[in-house]
């Protein structure tokens, strides 16, 4: 089965593979979420800057903002056993810098799916090779 959605992954899959002209990551959508975005943290977008720098100096330096939404911050390579210091860093941020309104969860397939994306710099599908505009573009001087 193909799919682009990240909830029937979730949903069926026991074996997920992404491609991308090629191969790009097989397993699990359990062991692609540990390997490639272990946890999400989702908090005001005006405090995602100094939440992640916080991250940065407190034993974090895999903290990165998300690529898709101004109001997350990924964690990725945090193990079972990680996970008090990843909390006790985040009741820190939440001392420390005042932040009121933060939730964390594990991280989802989609977003494992965009780093899989994103540490193999894929382009956008309607990108050929030798073609730099969208096929819209194309077709819109195509017709004058």
């Amino acid at each position: 089965m193909t799919t682009h959605s990240m909830e029937e992954v979730d949903a069926l899959a026991t074996r997920v593979g992404i491609i991308a002209s090629k191969m790009l990551a097989v397993g699990t959508p359990a062991s692609l979420k540990s390997r490639f975005a272990t946890y999400e943290i989702h908090l005001p977008a005006s405090q995602v800057s100094p939440v992640l720098d916080y991250f940065h100096s407190h034993s974090f330096p895999s903290a990165h903002a998300s690529m898709d939404t101004l109001t997350r911050i990924s964690v990725s390579g945090v193990k079972e056993d990680d996970l008090p210091q990843l909390l006790d860093v985040l009741e820190g941020a939440k001392r420390d810098l005042g932040v009121d309104q933060v939730t964390i969860q594990e991280a989802s397939t989609e977003t494992a799916f965009l780093e899989i994306v994103k540490q193999h710099n894929i382009q956008e599908e309607e990108r050929h090779e030798g073609r730099k505009d969208p096929w819209w573009k194309r077709l819109r001087t195509s017709k004058e």
